[in-house]
């Protein structure tokens, strides 16, 4: 199923990954916040428990479904900011500091 909508690749041949589109990122940003807007560390904690998809190597590292695996692992290749320049380039993410980010919900009206 994930081959068919386009969040693995490629469709055929080993090298199989996850792609995060720019559709499962708006479904990310419509379903998970109700709020206008929240810290990224809560949206990426919000889609991790909701649907398991993790972000960060750290979690990933304490994943129960990765501890047998971290062999399979390649860390260097891995780049953990996608996540935050998908939300830059699509105008969601508002950074305060190096260290705080808000995400934003652009169809949440105002309180």
């Amino acid at each position: 199923v994930g081959k068919s909508i386009g969040v693995i690749v490629p469709r055929r041949g080993a090298g199989a990954r996850f792609v995060l589109t720019d559709k499962l990122l708006r479904f990310f940003v419509l379903s998970l916040m109700p709020v206008k807007r929240m810290t990224l560390d809560t949206f990426k904690r919000h889609i991790e428990f909701h649907f398991g998809f993790v972000f960060d190597e750290i979690r990933l590292k304490d994943s129960p479904n990765w501890k047998e695996k971290q062999g399979q692992l390649d860390f260097n290749v891995t780049n953990t900011l996608f996540l935050e320049q998908m939300l830059e380039a699509s105008g969601a993410l508002v950074k305060l500091s190096d260290s705080c980010s808000l995400v934003k919900n652009p169809f949440c009206e105002e309180a």
